[in-house]
């Protein structure tokens, strides 16, 4: 069985991340840590927070943007990420048993591998699929993984992530410490939600 897994928000908690190069690139930001993820979580953007919250212009928005993509996958932020507390163990148990992708809409392959071998995961995946905002991650999967069926699971933590799965015909699983509500992630319908990657793998023994 093959289990392919997103990367920000399901195995990494990237959160600090994001909240960090929001305060920089919008230095008039006054929100706290927890109000910043109470907007992201209820699926508000970045864009919106700016106009709803600061009244930003719609070309202020645009240069926020550029300026984020531009920062985004940088040493400096890339060093806020810390892997979630049980998916060492859990990958660890699952690579064991199952056939483990994984497959991220990262900018930056290089940037990927190297935060996988800096927490010490990355010989634990059979494939590291990175988009590299080229190609969607429908495409990525179905030209590398060949023998994806109905009984494979996608491991994610948005609503695109669903989406990818139930267009691939496989199961989809979400994960609530990552970018969206549940309360959001139950309106895509996956067949399983949980807390994090450690649940999937008490699920699956």
């Amino acid at each position: 069985m093959n289990i392919i897994f997103d990367f920000d928000g399901t195995i990494l908690n990237s959160k600090r991340r994001l909240y960090e190069l929001f305060q920089q690139l919008f230095i008039r930001s006054d929100l706290s840590f927890e109000e910043y993820w109470y907007f992201k979580q209820a699926g508000i953007s970045n864009q919106e927070i700016l106009s709803r919250e600061f009244g930003l212009s719609v070309l202020k928005q645009a240069e926020f943007t550029k300026n984020w993509m531009a920062l985004i996958e940088t040493e400096k932020f890339l060093d806020f990420d810390l892997l979630f507390s049980d998916a060492k163990k859990a990958l660890t148990e699952l690579a064991s048993e199952y056939s483990l992708h994984l497959c991220t809409a990262r900018q930056n392959e290089k940037a990927v591998s190297l935060q996988l071998e800096k927490f010490g995961i990355i010989k634990l995946f059979d494939n590291v699929l990175v988009t590299k905002q080229q190609m969607s991650k429908k495409e990525l999967i179905e030209q590398n993984i060949i023998d994806i069926d109905r009984n494979d699971w996608l491991v994610g933590d948005t609503g695109e992530d669903i989406k990818v799965g139930k267009s691939l015909g496989i199961r989809t699983c979400v994960v609530t410490c990552g970018f969206l509500s549940r309360e959001l992630l139950e309106l895509y319908q996956p067949e399983l939600i949980i807390n994090s990657v450690g649940d999937f793998s008490s699920f699956l023994k």
